[in-house]
């Protein structure tokens, strides 16, 4: 039985009902650590929410510069590895999408 063969599994996303999406405004994606050989096999990729700061129209220069010294948190709606290959059919699916929604714009 040394012949493989091709099988296709169907899949269903399992979501709680009436989950929506969470807003994603920062996105950070570098390369994995790289294996023996030096090669990159993955890519690790944050997505989150980070909200922006009230600022009073106001303010003075110092209280500005407290402002700018804070440090904002960023709330991850996600954080996963991505094969090289999956991070290629990532980039191809979300150019289609973007170039269909540029033609309806």
């Amino acid at each position: 039985m040394d012949e493989q063969r091709e099988i296709q599994v169907r899949t269903d996303w399992q979501l709680p009902a009436g989950q929506v999406p969470s807003p994603v405004n920062q996105v950070a994606i570098a390369a994995a650590a790289p294996l023996q050989d030096g090669r990159i096999d993955s890519l690790i990729l944050l997505l989150g929410y980070v909200a922006p700061p009230l600022v009073n129209t106001q303010a003075s220069a110092f209280e500005l510069d407290e402002l700018e010294a804070q440090v904002q948190p960023i709330i991850p709606s996600a954080y996963c590895t991505l094969s090289i290959n999956r991070a290629r059919e990532l980039r191809d699916v979300l150019n289609a999408i973007l170039a269909d929604v540029a033609r309806n714009e």
